[in-house]
């Protein structure tokens, strides 16, 4: 049965996700061009915004989810939302929806559940805490002007983990992470709403999910890093080049050129 909201907060949160995720993709490309360029700067500052808003997409991903219109009813949504944190109501979501699809209370999750069902809200919630508990942290600490030094949760004093977590995002990293927000999030759509399609999808999906995770686990990040700047180099090496050869140069678009190239024509 389709519960009637008092206002249309499915299409709200759709609609703001689309929002964020246009965002994203527009910060994500602008850090991209920092790092060909060698920008450090900008890189550093694009990628903290790209963490912020990837971390408040995971949080609207959540609230669409929640007010699915043929999903949770009024009561299972009241019981999701009452939770003080976001990562609790991500939490809540997965107990949620196990719960109505197997017709047993939130309590007897996970010990009432068949041993398969079992099975995979185990997996589902360990991959929940592991991905998006770090992102959210991170997303409150830049959220309260955290972009340098971060603090605990209390504010007392720096800390050391969310430091770590800080230091180590960059553009390559969110971008999977946001993959495996979407995958995530089909996952648990098949979950609450169908009827069918949980089971018969469901080793599709986590293929899926377990290839990001796996990229994401590769420290590949530096190898892409210098592909970015290698392809920038050789498309000006060529651009450059051709116009030699052409006798047609334009000095002032020069100025985007990488420094050892642009030099050859000062």
């Amino acid at each position: 049965m389709v519960i009637q909201l008092p206002e249309n907060l499915y299409q709200i949160h759709l609609e703001n996700e689309h929002a964020l995720s246009e965002a994203f993709d527009v910060a994500r490309q602008a850090c991209k061009d920092a790092i060909r360029t060698g920008k450090k700067r900008q890189e550093i500052a694009l990628t903290k915004n790209c963490a912020l808003l990837l971390g408040a997409k995971l949080e609207t991903t959540l609230l669409r989810i929640i007010y699915e219109p043929v999903g949770f009813t009024s009561d299972q949504r009241h019981r999701i939302v009452s939770a003080p944190t976001a990562a609790d109501k991500w939490l809540r979501v997965i107990t949620e929806a196990f719960a109505g699809r197997h017709d047993i209370t939130a309590r007897q999750v996970p010990q009432r559940l068949p041993f398969t069902a079992q099975a995979r809200y185990g997996e589902i919630e360990r991959l929940v805490k592991e991905q998006f508990i770090p992102l959210i942290e991170l997303r409150n600490s830049l959220a309260h002007g955290q972009w340098h030094r971060t603090l605990n949760s209390s504010g007392t004093k720096v800390d050391p983990r969310r430091m770590a977590q800080l230091a180590r995002q960059n553009v390559w990293r969110l971008a999977i992470q946001d993959n495996i927000l979407h995958h995530v999030s089909l996952l648990i759509y098949d979950l609450v709403v169908t009827r069918i399609a949980f089971e018969r999808d469901f080793d599709k999906r986590w293929s899926n999910l377990h290839s990001a995770i796996k990229r994401l686990e590769s420290s590949s990040s530096d190898q892409w890093t210098q592909m970015l700047r290698d392809r920038h180099d050789r498309r000006w090496a060529y651009l450059i080049r051709n116009a030699r050869a052409a006798g047609r140069i334009d000095t002032a678009k020069l100025r985007d050129a990488p420094p050892g190239l642009r030099e050859l024509f000062e």
